[in-house]
């Protein structure tokens, strides 16, 4: 039953993330990991997926960060200006060894 808990929390966590492949400074290619932190999700969902995709052979982290992503930006009489619908998500670069 522990073994069925732990393997449906990977699932979970793994159907937060997307992933963009590009090339980085140095010539290797990199993957842009995005995870929604939304939902109490944090920066495990996006570690979980560099090492599905990078497996045995590791990685080395490029870069990662919180990013703040807005759907709709709102402005007010007053000069308020406020978003409504933000999502934040994580962000991680990753490049395999």
């Amino acid at each position: 039953m522990r073994n069925l808990f732990v393997a449906l929390s990977i699932i979970a966590l793994q159907a937060c993330a997307t992933t963009q492949t590009t090339y980085g400074a140095d010539g290797r290619t990199t993957h842009i990991i995005t995870c929604s932190a939304s939902g109490g999700v944090d920066m495990i969902s996006c570690f979980v997926e560099a090492g599905d995709i990078c497996k045995e052979r590791g990685y080395d982290v490029v870069n990662q960060e919180l990013d703040v992503a807005t759907d709709t930006v709102v402005g007010g009489s007053e000069g308020y200006v406020g978003s409504m619908n933000a999502q934040s998500v994580h962000v991680l670069m990753v490049a395999c060894n």
